[in-house]
């Protein structure tokens, strides 16, 4: 991809003042934020309560709580030993909710909670019952999608639904049927125990760690999730898994503990048949971590020195700046005015948002590549890439920027205007990059647009007529 031009937003600053622009805050969680959890430990260190909190993605700060969650989220009245409450979070992405999976004690009832936002107040929590805890507890350690109805789950020290009694199993949950169902796992067996999961669409295959092996060493282990085949061992690690990802690579990403100070890797890219790249070796524990959809960075929650508990917080690292990376700090949420327990789990919302569908003579669509530039900041750079159908070659492309959405408009040239026009502020041409088939949107974001949120649409003009793509929702940070 060349590099682009910068095309300066010279006069956006002005229009938003004259146009005294407010755009209305997502009703759910917002664009580009990080989402953490975390667990009520009692008589540890950490005197807070379970819960849920927002964070802005590259500002140090505090934790932003989710309220209105349930007890069996926050045990805010609990006085009992024992680690309980939220120990892993997915943004929802379908009803712009959340799902926490919780960690309880021996004879509860363990359940996945998919819950309903009003900004960010709890208004409706629905249940999905895995089991009962048995022996000692356990909880839900990670989940992912599947699809954009279902998620798979490693959960532990259950009986019921998604496992047999005192194992740890694999459960499918079904938001729309209802349905949760252990998967089959094909009689694999481990003196270990299942502690995080992953799962590649692109090629249908669950990847799942397994740890509590007396070595100290983990396993990556990986099965087709539609095939026969039992799992087969991709790779040995040393340290304690907690948490795996798949990137738009398709590598695996591992998150693990280490002895304290030992400079052992944290943060592994495991490429599955061929290697092991360190990632990040600056922290002992990398508890969780989630990738950006739209950057390709990792927000991680961990702990920065397993000697000390208060190091325990949220971090950022970028994921391509090579073996043995620092992580920055992200956020603090060990103040006296957000207490809460160790941090458990990490989701990036994702930033800017594509919504409607192309239209007119051909598909032109936002692309999915993954790049710093990609993340809209305030006082840096941005672009946004277009991907030519049909290896199209456009006369030429032009993109209006508008303080607000609409519903698909057909103006009586066979495309839908997604933008609200009569509030556009700024237009340009688009950036053609024929070799890559691509075009780039390439502004600058003055400063004073932080926490704007802005909708862009592209339009192309060719001798067979013309095209839109959808449009594009920007809330810079």
């Amino acid at each position: 991809m060349p590099t682009p031009s910068n095309v300066p937003l010279r006069s956006l600053s002005f229009c938003l003042a004259s146009a005294a622009l407010a755009v209305s805050a997502s009703a759910q969680v917002p664009d580009g934020t990080h989402v953490t959890s975390c667990l009520k430990v009692n008589g540890s260190p950490w005197p807070g309560n379970g819960g849920v909190f927002v964070s802005h993605p590259r500002d140090a700060g505090t934790l932003t709580p989710i309220t209105g969650l349930p007890e069996s989220i926050t045990y805010a009245s609990d006085v009992d030993p024992g680690a309980v409450g939220a120990n892993c979070v997915l943004i929802d992405r379908s009803i712009g909710g959340v799902i926490v999976g919780t960690n309880g004690r021996a004879g509860e009832v363990l359940d996945l909670h998919r819950i309903t936002l009003d900004g960010l107040n709890a208004t409706q929590v629905d249940l999905y019952e895995l089991g009962t805890l048995v022996a000692n507890g356990g909880g839900v350690f990670e989940l992912d999608w599947i699809d954009d109805d279902e998620v798979i789950a490693a959960v532990g020290a259950i009986n019921g639904a998604a496992g047999s009694p005192a194992t740890v199993q694999i459960a499918r949950v079904d938001f729309t049927s209802g349905v949760v169902a252990a998967v089959d796992l094909r009689g694999f067996s481990s003196s270990g125990f299942i502690n995080a999961i992953a799962y590649d669409a692109a090629i249908d295959t669950v990847y799942f760690g397994v740890g509590g092996f007396p070595s100290g060493n983990s396993e990556i282990h990986s099965f087709t999730l539609g095939g026969v085949d039992a799992p087969a061992l991709v790779t040995t690690l040393a340290g304690a898994l907690r948490n795996l990802a798949v990137d738009a690579a398709g590598d695996v990403i591992a998150g693990l503990a280490v002895a304290p100070a030992s400079g052992d890797p944290v943060l592994v890219r495991v490429t599955p048949g061929g290697g092991n790249t360190t990632l990040l070796s600056s922290i002992d524990n990398v508890n969780a971590f989630a990738i950006e959809p739209t950057s390709g960075q990792f927000a991680i929650v961990g702990q920065n020195d397993r000697t000390d508990p208060f190091t325990y917080g949220a971090y950022f690292f970028d994921g391509d700046s090579g073996a043995g990376g620092a992580a920055s700090q992200l956020a603090i949420e060990r103040d006296s005015l957000i207490p809460a327990g160790p941090l458990t789990g990490v989701d990036a919302a994702p930033a800017p948002v594509a919504y409607g569908d192309p239209s007119g003579f051909r598909d032109y669509a936002w692309s999915d590549e993954q790049a710093p530039s990609r993340f809209a900041v305030a006082g840096q750079p941005w672009d946004a890439i277009v991907d030519w159908p049909d290896h199209a070659s456009p006369l030429f492309g032009k993109y209006l920027v508008a303080g607000a959405s609409r519903d698909p408009v057909l103006p009586g040239i066979g495309i839908d205007v997604l933008i609200d026009a009569r509030r556009s502020f700024l237009s340009g041409g688009l950036v053609s990059h024929a070799g890559a088939l691509q075009s780039s949107v390439d502004l600058d974001l003055p400063g004073a647009l932080k926490g704007e949120t802005i909708f862009l649409q592209a339009f192309f003009f060719e001798f067979g007529g013309i095209s839109a793509t959808p449009g594009l929702r920007i809330t810079i940070q």
